[in-house]
């Protein structure tokens, strides 16, 4: 029989047998749910860009342009964005674990799909499917995994930003890791096995943490009456203008992936293994330096995320221009500048997606009067998730579309300019708060 959840911050009467004292540690089976829950996180962002450095290659046959490449890989984001709002509405109120395993099937299942679309000769009939598989895709494995989430703040509600910090890196490795990923599965085992993998992967979580989660928590949110609204987190300045940033640094990286693969193939001839390590460049080193984060931030609350966020969003525009401009057409320079500028995007996203969060996190709690439940948490990340879906869609549209007109590097300068009145605008506000002594920024 499930053990009652609940914390004695939130109600006193309330005992919690399943999580921790502080003189006490994890059991095994919650930190091998938590390392589960965790990597369920990494599916969804391994989705939006598992296509990115072989797919273009396989449809240009077929006639694509960038313009429709870009349009189907931003279809998975715009879904994400209307069902993460729909998740915002009615936040753990469909039942956690039900809803992760129904959810988490059904995209696993369209996932798998995929895979079989290249025995389509028609056309037509071919982008339909693609297009109706990447938005069933994007319902189920990203609402499953927003439960998934719920689950992990519950489980550990002593170490929610040390498990919100993994959860992020586990998004990113997921993002990261797709073009390596794609690119190397689908020179080696094949394009049904590359979706395969990743189906079969996300499966086998969901129905684990499905089947072991009963033991330890029930399905009733532990923050009835304490549950803040979207709108009285984002009307706040500070939180809004943050997430815009993070849309367009998510955009600038999406911009990148969805056009480097053919740039790296057309001006410095390069095959699907070694693109794949090229872009391997990225996930490692963002990785490494969010579990850093999420690490120090945990050990030591008295570190202030504001100072390596603002550092990468400054860096972000710079990072562009290096990708870009140096990548000559006639293919005579810029090859190492495009190692250095994927290791430099690893070193912004790494600074600034658990830092900003954290930020965010920071605000609300403090000047936002919000209370630090499941609710307030996942509210949050989701909100993070839509900025992202938001980069999402603006980084292979309109760099689908400027590398159409202008050219890859052309393309790069002129999408870094686009995040600069942004980050002027965050600036000039940390300067006010600063003056007027605002406990804001600086706490």
């Amino acid at each position: 029989m499930a053990e009652t959840l609940g914390h004695p911050e939130d109600n006193p009467d309330i005992q919690t047998p399943t999580c921790p004292q502080p003189n006490q540690t994890y059991s095994k089976r919650m930190i091998i749910l938590g390392v589960m829950l965790t990597a369920l996180q990494i599916v969804p962002g391994w989705c939006v860009t598992l296509l990115e450095s072989f797919f273009p290659l396989v449809v240009q046959p077929r006639g694509w342009s960038n313009t429709l490449i870009g349009s189907l890989f931003t279809s998975f984001s715009v879904v994400r964005i209307i069902i993460n709002s729909f998740f915002i509405l009615t936040i753990n109120s469909l039942g956690t674990r039900v809803s992760l395993a129904v959810f988490g099937t059904f995209g696993a299942i369209s996932l798998l799909c995929f895979g079989f679309v290249e025995y389509i000769s028609n056309n037509i009939v071919y982008i339909i499917v693609c297009f109706a598989l990447r938005i069933f895709e994007a319902i189920g494995l990203n609402i499953s995994c927003n439960y998934g989430y719920s689950l992990l703040m519950d489980v550990f509600p002593r170490h929610r930003t040390f498990f919100s910090g993994l959860a992020v890196i586990a998004s990113i490795i997921g993002s990261a890791s797709g073009p390596t990923f794609g690119a190397l599965a689908y020179a080696n085992i094949g394009f049904l096995a590359t979706f395969v993998v990743p189906g079969a992967l996300f499966t086998i979580i969901c129905l684990y943490s499905y089947v072991e989660s009963p033991a330890i928590l029930t399905d009733r949110p532990e923050s009835i009456g304490n549950r803040p609204s979207y709108w009285s987190l984002y009307k706040n300045f500070s939180i809004s203008i943050l997430a815009l940033i993070q849309a367009y640094h998510k955009g600038c990286i999406m911009m990148v992936t969805a056009n480097y693969a053919l740039h790296l193939h057309r001006v410095f001839h390069k095959n699907q293994n070694e693109i794949g390590g090229i872009f391997a460049i990225y996930p490692l080193v963002s990785s490494s330096l969010g579990l850093l984060s999420a690490h120090l931030m945990q050990k030591y609350p008295q570190i202030n995320p504001t100072y390596p966020t603002v550092l990468g969003y400054l860096l972000t525009p710079v990072t562009m221009q290096l990708i870009g401009p140096t990548n000559n057409e006639d293919g005579s320079s810029g090859f190492a500048s495009s190692i250095l500028g994927c290791a430099l995007l690893g070193i912004t996203t790494g600074i600034t997606r658990h830092p900003g969060l954290e930020l965010q996190t920071r605000i609300a709690l403090g000047p936002g009067g919000c209370h630090d439940n499941v609710d307030t948490r996942t509210l949050l990340q989701t909100g993070l998730k839509i900025t992202i879906s938001l980069g999402n869609i603006l980084g292979p549209i309109l760099g689908g579309l400027l590398t159409d007109y202008f050219g890859f590097p052309m393309a790069c300068c002129i999408f870094s300019m686009f995040g600069l009145p942004l980050i002027l605008t965050l600036l000039i506000h940390m300067l006010i708060a600063k003056i007027r002594g605002w406990n804001i920024y600086f706490m």
